[in-house]
């Protein structure tokens, strides 16, 4: 969710000004940042390993004077290829898993990065809060001399436990991702308010 952002500048009016060692509100907002994205890498391993892989190749036959086309599913196991047939009804069905496969599979690359990235700036943050001094002078700082605006931030949103479970079984249930789930109720939320004029 993308939302815009105020930035207040306060004025200091103390010469100096401690710095907590270690900011907890910070800390604990990655932390909960990261049990995120790895409750989510969990999920989507388990979504891609109840969904089909490979690739879907089309051979054709000519038998009096006609062309047919059957369908076969090919991938691997370990060293071994496999192609097993599929029926041209479901084909289509098939199609649709496997590039929802995919979508996870790309989900997953995403949340592992976001991970390293995580547990890369909570490592820099406590070996930087071990050598902080306890006491920094800010009476010659210039306020606002680094200031750039920020127009957009994404802001992680954080569900109930109990409305979490709930919308993950439905997408567990739907093949769909667990954003894609509540994005579609919340937008018909919205424009169920938009008509009534709220």
């Amino acid at each position: 969710m993308k939302l815009s952002l105020a930035i207040f500048h306060h004025n200091m009016d103390n010469k100096s000004m401690k710095v907590v060692e270690k900011d907890k509100v910070i800390s604990g907002m990655l932390q909960d940042e990261l049990n995120r994205c790895q409750e989510m890498l969990n999920s989507l391993k388990k979504s891609v390993s109840e969904l089909p892989k490979g690739v879907i190749n089309e051979r054709k036959k000519r038998y009096k004077d006609k062309v047919y086309s059957y369908f076969y599913l090919k991938y691997r196991e370990g060293k071994k290829v496999s192609n097993e047939h599929i029926p041209n009804s479901q084909v289509q069905e098939l199609l649709k898993k496997l590039e929802l496969r995919k979508k996870y599979e790309k989900e997953i690359q995403s949340c592992k990065s976001k991970i390293v990235y995580l547990s890369k700036i909570m490592r820099a943050g406590k070996e930087k809060s071990d050598t902080m001094k306890k006491e920094y002078d800010f009476s010659k700082a210039e306020q606002g001399k680094f200031y750039r605006p920020i127009e957009k931030l994404e802001i992680p949103v954080y569900l109930d436990k109990e409305v979490k479970e709930f919308f993950s079984k439905t997408a567990s249930k739907k093949k769909i991702g667990l954003d894609d789930v509540v994005n579609t109720i919340l937008r018909k939320e919205m424009e169920t308010l938009k008509a009534i004029g709220v």
